[in-house]
């Protein structure tokens, strides 16, 4: 199905669109110098190597993203599809 077929591609802008944003937060974030590690906090929370996606804090934010993304990606049905699918039943 054709229609199938661009619904699919058209989706993938926004995964596309979610990483460039993630990569380019991350570069501005570490090369502008706007976060400073004091050591307070393990590394294994924080992010390995100064890595703020590589510790807890990070993957964390990256489920919740995740979860977000499954939620909006489910296909919604309309009233008139349940009575459609609940009459197919019987």
């Amino acid at each position: 199905n054709e229609t199938e077929t661009s619904d699919r591609t058209s989706r993938l802008g926004y995964p596309i669109g979610l990483h460039a944003g993630l990569i380019w937060g991350y570069y501005i974030v570490n090369v502008g110098g706007l976060s400073d590690y004091t050591g307070r906090a393990p590394e294994w929370v924080t992010g390995i190597d100064s890595n703020p996606l590589a510790g807890l804090m990070g993957l964390i934010l990256l489920g919740l993203i995740a979860r977000e993304f499954a939620k909006t990606a489910q296909p919604k049905t309309t009233q008139s599809q349940q009575s459609q699918t609940a009459l197919n039943r019987t």
